[in-house]
């Protein structure tokens, strides 16, 4: 049972099953759509999962609370993880491969990960601004998992405090050769908000992403370095010359794909 927002850890074993997500839990469609929903991230329904008697529970320290974990680890077997970095992923895939006996397929993803850290150790030392969040604006700062993996892509994260702070857009008006980041979740910026945002940052580079790319580690931390790299390296900014975005959410699935093939909220971000 998995009741932190992403997706499940890897195929199931022979002869076990997936007992409920929570209602975050959206990938892949085919296994979700028919397993039990159990709430939301903060909000679960713990009679519910009880009566599941679920052999392991699936956590997460940012997105649970601490009352809920306990409640369920005095019941049942609970795993509970917080990546902080994508260095972080690796250990907890193969603890996860180790607890649904797939060391395989865990091993397969660790390694290709820190496949991934290596290859993306240049310093490139592009500025990027992430916002997570509208009315208000709030950003990505330090001490984050996002910030982290553009860190390692050798990217400088113009917020400088830590957390998911509130932030003062016109503040960084004059930055140039700035990387606006702009993932569709938590909030989901689309197009349309662009009109918005250029007055307030008129030199900067908006660049529409996925979200669950940049931001739900495991499997997809392969996805979330490449991206990074992607956006860093100027990849998904050709259009800026026109002033219009450079999607990356279809540019990013080639770029992200061509050295790997094949397999394996609540309102907040990893």
């Amino acid at each position: 049972m998995s009741i932190d927002h992403r997706e499940p850890r890897g195929p199931r074993r022979a002869g076990s099953a997936w007992s409920a997500f929570t209602r975050f839990c959206v990938h892949p469609a085919d296994v979700v759509r028919s397993v039990p929903k159990v709430g939301g991230t903060k909000t679960p329904n713990l009679e519910k999962i009880a009566s599941l008697a679920p052999d392991l529970i699936f956590m997460n320290r940012e997105e649970n609370r601490e009352e809920d974990h306990d409640w369920l680890a005095a019941r049942f077997p609970v795993d509970l993880s917080m990546p902080s970095s994508p260095a972080d992923v690796p250990p907890v895939l193969r603890r996860w491969g180790f607890l649904l006996d797939l060391p395989g397929p865990a091993e397969h993803w660790a390694s290709a990960i820190d496949l991934e850290l290596g290859a993306a150790t240049s310093r490139t030392a592009a500025r990027f601004l992430v916002l997570i969040w509208r009315g208000p604006f709030m950003a990505v700062g330090t001490e984050t998992y996002v910030h982290e993996l553009f860190a390692v892509a050798g990217g400088d994260n113009v917020v400088r405090t830590p957390r998911y702070p509130e932030i003062d857009l016109a503040h960084f008006a004059a930055e140039e050769a700035l990387y606006l980041v702009l993932p569709d979740e938590p909030y989901p910026f689309e197009v349309r908000h662009l009109d918005e945002l250029r007055p307030e940052v008129p030199r900067s580079t908006p660049i529409l992403v996925r979200g669950d790319d940049l931001t739900w580690h495991g499997v997809r931390t392969v996805r979330g370095l490449r991206l990074a790299r992607a956006i860093l390296s100027g990849a998904c900014s050709e259009a800026r010359a026109g002033g219009a975005p450079m999607a990356c959410r279809r540019r990013d699935n080639r770029i992200m794909n061509e050295r790997h093939q094949g397999s394996i909220s609540d309102r907040g971000t990893h």
